[in-house]
């Protein structure tokens, strides 16, 4: 059952608690809006909630304003989008425990669905200064919209330099959307908001910077792209969680390798090391994992570059299909055939339904 917004709208509002727990009591009652009406301290401890998310949500619950709460959203001009929109990014939708809510500022559009992350340190090196100034702005002459997370270093960079070759760029906040951090980005995330992408937030509005906010920040970064570029980080650093929460969710990895004896190439390095990340000295080692080529224009990027593409082309339909039923019908394996629909999808010749079905477009 979807509910209805102002259930939706209510929930959003009670960040005690992680998007599976609320889909554990969406499960266990129904429905979130029987959850909010009946649902009390016993029977959310029953379903699986521990007893201080039960607290903390219960405290939050009686001071809720709901009304004031959605005038302060319409007076900042803040916008929200819930899983079941159709709108919702498809392939944020189909990471483990998904944002049910995201507020945002600015506009996501469906060109952003071909995104691609840039992530590093907040203390640089001129070298890796360098390699972002190089390497981001062709990822945007690609036809990528480039994320990052607003943080001062590398996101920064990475986000100004998207602007710079007018191309999109969204910015992912560990914090509210009314509350920019580091405050010095909040002209940076205007730039962004007025016409070139968007701000956007799991968190409710009021939500303060907090450290164990940005982990979860960082699934959204990976989530809702199709690859992550690691410039520099150190060895325990948000860039690395970034990393490797994006393998965890099928994503290509890439890193710069850096000096041995750095401690901010200590991520890079590692990863390249351990075979989780690609090399990266330029943006062809990023665009032929995804058969793109940087000096075909934008719109040429939809033509097959094989017989493969052609081939799959042709068994997908204008009617959904699932997978097992493309891989039968295929001489190829089931591997190189997921391979390719992502080529495909990117290109815009595909898309990806959701539970295993893809059709032509």
């Amino acid at each position: 059952m979807i509910e209805n917004f102002e259930t939706l709208f209510k929930w959003s509002q009670t960040d005690f608690l992680s998007p599976k727990k609320i889909d554990d009591l969406r499960n266990f009652f129904g429905n979130l809006e029987i959850a909010w009406e009946k649902g009390d301290e016993k029977s959310f401890k029953k379903a699986g909630i521990n007893p201080n998310s039960v607290d903390g949500f219960f405290q939050r619950k009686t001071k809720l304003n709901i009304e004031k709460l959605w005038q302060k959203y319409q007076k900042i001009g803040a916008k929200m989008m819930f899983i079941e929109d159709e709108n919702y990014p498809q392939q944020l939708k189909e990471i483990d425990a998904p944002p049910i809510f995201l507020f945002y500022k600015g506009e996501i559009k469906e060109q952003d669905n071909f995104a691609f992350a840039v992530v590093g340190s907040r203390v640089y090196s001129a070298y890796g200064k360098e390699a972002t100034l190089k390497i981001v702005p062709d990822i945007a002459k690609a036809g990528f919209t480039i994320v990052s997370g607003l943080a001062r270093g590398i996101d920064t960079l990475a986000h100004k330099e998207a602007l710079r070759m007018e191309g999109r760029t969204l910015a992912i906040l560990g914090s509210g959307i009314d509350n920019i951090w580091p405050s010095e980005n909040r002209s940076l995330a205007e730039k962004i908001i007025d016409g070139q992408g968007a701000v956007i937030s799991e968190f409710p509005l009021g939500t303060a910077p907090i450290g164990y906010n940005f982990p979860r920040r960082n699934r959204i970064i990976s989530g809702l792209s199709k690859g992550v570029l690691v410039i520099e980080g150190k060895k325990k650093s948000g860039s690395l969680i970034t990393a490797h929460i994006a393998l965890n969710q099928g994503r290509e990895v890439f890193s710069l390798p850096g000096n041995g004896f750095s401690a901010l190439s200590e991520g890079p390095n590692t990863l390249i090391k351990k075979g989780e990340a690609k090399l990266v000295t330029c943006v062809e080692d990023i665009l032929e994992e995804f058969n793109l080529d940087l000096k075909t224009e934008k719109k040429d990027l939809r033509v097959p570059k094989n017989e493969k593409e052609k081939s799959l082309l042709d068994i997908l339909g204008d009617n959904p299909k699932m997978f097992d039923e493309i891989v039968a019908e295929s001489e190829l394996g089931s591997a190189e055939i997921s391979s390719l629909l992502t080529i495909l999808e990117i290109k815009g010749y595909a898309q990806n339904l959701g539970m295993g079905q893809w059709v032509r477009i």
